[in-house]
């Protein structure tokens, strides 16, 4: 793979490689050590090699360190040794930015609508396919063990996060979510439901789900499952545009009516043109498929280099290329005598064609060379899911399986703010196809604000988010699931201004200057490299400041348009802008920038009425006979040339009317000819005309710190004033100037704001902070008295008739609790009327019992605790009289 030194990812890993190597180069030849190393370094320094999270002073300190490491007489081995841990180090750095990899396999998804069956089959370089079982067992990818939520499936689409989605039934229906191993989702409120007939075939783009609805294909939101819009076909049949795809290699859609026949090819642009308008301008079909009266036209798909192919369901395939000539045809009705899907491989170039019936005799797929149209074998025989089955819609479909994803990676983004970039995409540039189930969670975020729904970002300035990715397992791929930190980082995109010609050279080239204005503030490393394609080229390096001025002399002028390119190596942001050149570039002497002296005169009001009377006047300029003005804002010279411009003289008005919006003029003076002149900006500033005059000298006071319970008073002054407005903390508004608050409470401190009005309507603002400064509150301790009754006996029985009571002296609440502690507040505690308290019809303990008494006096800070303790009563049983006593027998 050749190198592209301007992605900062494969920079990075080369230039690891390249140290490497050149380390290995300098061992082989002493004599050449330093030097080698040195030239070395500086070449790869200048190409700018150095990736952005390897700033050039830590590349710069690397590579003085390996060197003196390596060279220093005193360190030998131990140098050496030290040389090559810091290579490795380099290494795990490189590999900790560049881009992640991606393993990316092929697989075949074929849906079987009699028995709710969806199978996946790995397309790999032998004819047959191998089918693969996802995570619900087998004996096929879904519904595996399980029972089918698929009435008759159709289709398959996919989003950016890795989801698939598959029509629940060939009509109006739901669109199903799924795993990449075939695990489908609950409904939910963002599950998509068709709202036009026919769903036999469904593609996405993006986060975008197109189905082949009746007269034209309607998109829907995949995060939110609302219906976008719906584009227009003209000739359609109304109810039989069976056959859609999407090609995402050259952008076009393909769709085939099952009825007449007619076949439609359009680029991704009309798409969503034509869904925006809901719909936009219908598109005409490109060909009719001959013999349709005879057999249906159902299944089309197109391959990356335009051509397009249609099955008819008695055998017959015909090749299109992208014009619309036929190129080839053949009939297969031996193999397959019921076509009715078909989809094409970009790794094989093969057509991979389903048989709508389940004779054991025919294929179930049938396998054909995307190039001659030969057929090549079977694919999967017949019937594939047992008897009463039947294959229809068929699909192919890109999985990637990251490769030994880092702990952590990144990537640069260049957007303006509003710009959406979606996580998948970024964090995986370089796989070719869906990553399956990746979960994102933000960490930190500048910059920029997250969508869960899509797994996005929309850029609200520059900045970086950290997010922690997780993908899952996939069985039926052999993808296993993985961890990692990504960090994505956000520059604005360049706003570039460019004057064209400032200087005529004799031997008949130019002057390009001009400059880069960055929003938001330049990249504070690396390069800017500006280039006019056949005429040179500019690079400038960092610090630079917000507007970066640019030259580049000795362009041959054509007379026509040409590009001007910029692009900043540590940022990915990159633009390119089209000028005019002059058409000829004479010997003439132009007017000095220097000698030039122009002035404005701002527009005026009357009131809230705007005059536009401004004006720009040319004082005196040097070389200059005639002159001319462009209209207002606009992106180069418009105005009048050499023949029709203005002749010169000092002190003439040049632009008057000038609206109060103000904006850009270019004026041009002209020294004899249409390509001998200087252009010179001139920018006139806007003026606002204000109707009212607002009250000034606002001010808010107030007696604040204030005590609890006493009150605030605001104070108010203005001049020109005419009535106020307050509001603060706890609701409180007040029309009055000079307003008083009873009873202060710690809620009412904070920031009290008045308005004031003056009598043209004009308003003014002003504030002040009040603080409430609490009452302290000064306890008076409790007194607690307890007394401690056992319980009573009733036979050798004892009664629950435990008592305690106690007398208090200042106190309101209390509590009485089981245990050595007590948890009572204030609020919980139980009133204490008269000053005493109690707790009866205690059970009696089987051992000694203690209980906490808590009194309050007013507040949670102010109490008193007593424990008590009560033993537990032994009853026995008494002997009834008169058989107590002792009895004594003596036997003889």
């Amino acid at each position: 793979m050749k190198k592209d030194f301007t992605n900062p990812f494969q920079a990075t890993r080369s230039f690891a490689a390249y140290w490497l190597l050149l380390i290995f180069k300098v061992l082989s030849n002493q004599s050449k050590n330093f030097s080698l190393f040195h030239n070395g370094t500086n070449r790869l320094i200048q190409r700018g090699l150095v990736f952005k999270l390897l700033s050039y002073n830590y590349s710069i300190f690397l590579l003085k360190l390996w060197a003196n490491l390596f060279f220093s007489k005193t360190h030998g081995g131990r140098g050496l040794f030290l040389l090559f841990f810091l290579v490795a180090q380099w290494a795990i750095l490189s590999g900790h930015v560049q881009a992640q990899t991606c393993t990316t396999k092929e697989f075949i998804y074929l849906n079987d609508p009699f028995k709710g069956t969806v199978m996946k089959f790995e397309v790999g370089s032998s004819i047959a396919l191998t089918e693969v079982i996802g995570a619900n067992g087998g004996p096929h990818w879904y519904p595996g063990t399980g029972t089918s939520e698929l009435s008759s499936p159709h289709g398959l689409a996919t989003d950016l996060n890795g989801k698939l989605y598959i029509g629940e039934n060939g009509d109006k229906g739901l669109l199903r979510r799924f795993n990449c191993d075939g695990v489908i989702e609950p409904v939910s409120s963002t599950t998509i439901t068709t709202q036009q007939a026919q769903t036999q075939n469904i593609f996405s783009i993006g986060n975008i789900i197109y189905h082949n609805s009746t007269g034209g294909p309607t998109a829907y939101n995949s995060c939110t499952g609302e219906k976008i819009g719906k584009m227009c076909l003209i000739g359609s049949s109304n109810y039989n545009e069976w056959g859609l795809s999407y090609n995402p290699v050259t952008e076009l859609v393909y769709i085939s009516d099952r009825s007449n026949g007619m076949v439609w090819v359009f680029t991704k642009g009309q798409l969503e043109a034509g869904v925006a308008g809901n719909p936009g301008a219908c598109i005409n079909p490109l060909i009719q498929v001959p013999g349709t009266s005879v057999s249906e036209t159902f299944g089309i798909v197109g391959d990356n280099s335009g051509n397009f192919y249609v099955v008819q369901r008695n055998g017959n395939i015909y090749k299109y290329n992208s014009a619309g000539t036929l190129i080839n045809q053949v009939n297969i009705a031996a193999h397959n005598s019921f076509l009715i899907g078909i989809t094409w491989s970009s790794n094989t170039n093969r057509l991979y064609v389903s048989n709508y019936n389940n004779n054991t005799a025919e294929d179930c797929i049938s396998v054909i060379d995307a190039a001659s149209l030969t057929y090549l074998g079977t694919g999967v025989p017949n019937p594939p899911n047992g008897s009463g089955t039947a294959s229809k819609a068929i699909a192919i479909l890109k999985e990637s399986c990251p490769v030994n994803l880092p702990t952590a990676f990144s990537r640069n983004v260049c957007g303006a703010i509003g710009t959406k970039f979606y996580l998948n995409q970024e964090a995986f540039s370089g796989c070719n196809g869906i990553v399956c189930g990746s979960s994102w969670v933000p960490t930190s975020m500048t910059g920029m604000t997250f969508d869960a729904c899509d797994n996005s970002i929309t850029i609200t300035g520059q900045g970086c988010g950290v997010f922690t990715l997780n993908t899952a397992s996939v069985s039926s791929s052999g993808c296993p699931a993985q961890s990692s930190t990504f960090t994505i980082c956000n520059t604005f995109p360049p706003n570039i201004t460019i004057t064209t010609q400032t200087t005529c050279t004799p031997n008949g080239t130019y002057t390009l200057t001009g400059k880069v204005t960055v929003d938001g503030g330049a990249p504070s490393t690396g390069t800017l490299t500006i280039n006019v394609k056949g005429g040179g080229s500019q690079t400038l390096s960092a610090p630079f400041a917000n507007v970066i001025n640019f030259s580049i002399p000795n362009i041959t002028s054509y007379g026509g348009e040409r590009n001007v390119y910029i692009n900043f190596s540590d940022t990915n942001c990159s633009k390119v802008q089209s000028y005019t050149e002059p058409n000829e570039c004479p010997t003439c002497t132009l007017p000095l920038a220097t000698n030039i002296t122009l002035s404005k005169s701002a527009p005026t009001c009357t009131d809230i009425t705007p005059l536009n009377n401004g004006k720009i006047t040319l004082i005196t300029a040097d070389n200059t006979d005639k002159c001319g003005i462009s209209t207002l804002n606009a992106a180069t010279y418009d105005g009048p040339l050499y023949a029709s411009a203005t002749t010169y003289a000092a002190n003439k008005d040049v632009k008057t009317s000038i609206p109060n919006t103000g904006g850009k003029y270019i004026l041009r003076l002209f020294n004899g000819a249409d390509a001998c002149y200087k252009d010179t900006t001139i920018i006139v500033e806007a003026v606002t005309c204000i109707g009212c005059t607002p009250p000034t000298a606002v001010t808010a006071g107030s007696n604040s710190p204030v005590n609890e319970g006493s009150a605030i008073s605001l104070t108010s002054t203005s001049t020109g004033g005419t009535s106020y407005s307050w509001t603060g903390p706890n609701g409180f508004t007040s029309t009055t100037q000079n307003p008083t608050i009873a009873s202060a409470t710690a809620t009412m401190a904070g920031t009290y704001t008045v308005t004031v009005l003056s009598s043209s309507t004009c308003t003014a603002t002003a504030t002040t902070v009040v603080l409430v400064t609490p009452t302290t509150v000064v306890c008076t301790q409790p007194t607690v008295t307890p007394t401690v009754t056992q319980a009573t006996c009733n036979g050798g029985t004892a009664n629950s008739d435990a008592k305690i009571v106690f007398v208090a002296t200042n106190a309101d609440r209390y509590s009485i609790d089981l245990g050595g502690t007590s948890s009572a507040t204030y609020v919980t505690a139980k009133s204490l009327t008269g000053g005493s308290g109690s707790l009866l019809n205690i059970a009696n303990p089987s051992v000694t019992a203690q209980y906490t008494i808590r009194v309050f006096n007013g507040n949670d800070t102010c109490f008193k605790d007593v424990i008590v303790t009560i033993n537990p009563q032994n009853c026995t049983v008494p002997c009834p009289f008169p058989n107590c006593g002792t009895v004594t027998v003596t036997k003889n």
